[in-house]
């Protein structure tokens, strides 16, 4: 099931001005994001309100994966659901998420991944899963990846309210592979599953030079 484009628009919009009057949520490098095409987005997650905050700020219409939990969840599976979500299994990319991220892209759609595998409490960037590298060999899709700042100050995990918070969403210059052709999830090689990996610490390496230049501007700005 892909986005309620209307459904999609009127959530963004109402969420939009919220956040930009509460969160005072501002986005740097929103030129590095394709105005069409499919697009790959990876970032850094530390609170759910990452996802409402990045939808936000792309400034096109996402796809977000998500645990399989929340789909199960009578209303936020509703929700998510309508906003073009879909899930994936904790553990890594099934073949199934495999195919419905590849299919979106495909599409011309934007799909949003988290190459770290989850919430993030730590304060530092994790080793990436080597899914996002797979997904992006399977479709030669441009990776653009993120940094958001302020979201865990503002809605820690487990926490029921938000806070506010200044947040920060930074975009950086997209990234693009070579495809490998006809790989299925669970299938490859050694040489192919280095390949994924490469393709994942790249990724988290564009994401770390995002984390760097946010604490170095906060301290200019602080």
């Amino acid at each position: 099931m892909t986005a309620d484009s209307w459904f999609y628009g009127m959530v963004r919009a109402i969420i939009g001005w919220w956040a930009g009057w509460y969160l005072r949520l501002k986005v740097v490098g929103r030129e590095h994001v394709p105005p069409s095409g499919g697009l790959l987005v990876a970032g850094n997650h530390v609170s759910y309100l990452d996802i409402p905050m990045l939808g936000c700020a792309l400034g096109r219409q996402a796809d977000f994966m998500g645990k399989l939990e929340l789909f199960r969840h009578p209303v936020i599976g509703w929700i998510y659901r309508r906003l073009g979500g879909f899930p994936i299994r904790r553990g890594g990319v099934t073949k199934e998420a495999l195919g419905e991220a590849a299919r979106r892209l495909q599409a011309g759609r934007v799909v949003v991944i988290y190459p770290e595998g989850g919430i993030n409490l730590t304060g530092e960037l994790l080793p990436p899963k080597p899914g996002l590298g797979l997904i992006v060999a399977r479709t030669g899709a441009p990776v653009l990846p993120v940094y958001v700042t302020g979201t865990g100050e503002a809605m820690p995990r487990g926490s029921w309210w938000i806070r506010p918070r200044p947040v920060t969403v930074w975009l950086g210059p997209t990234l693009r592979f070579s495809p490998v052709s006809d790989v299925e999830a669970g299938d490859a090689g050694e040489q192919e599953k280095a390949y994924y990996m490469e393709i994942s610490r790249t990724v988290m390496d564009a994401i770390e030079r995002l984390r760097r230049e946010s604490a170095k501007r906060e301290q200019v700005t602080g």
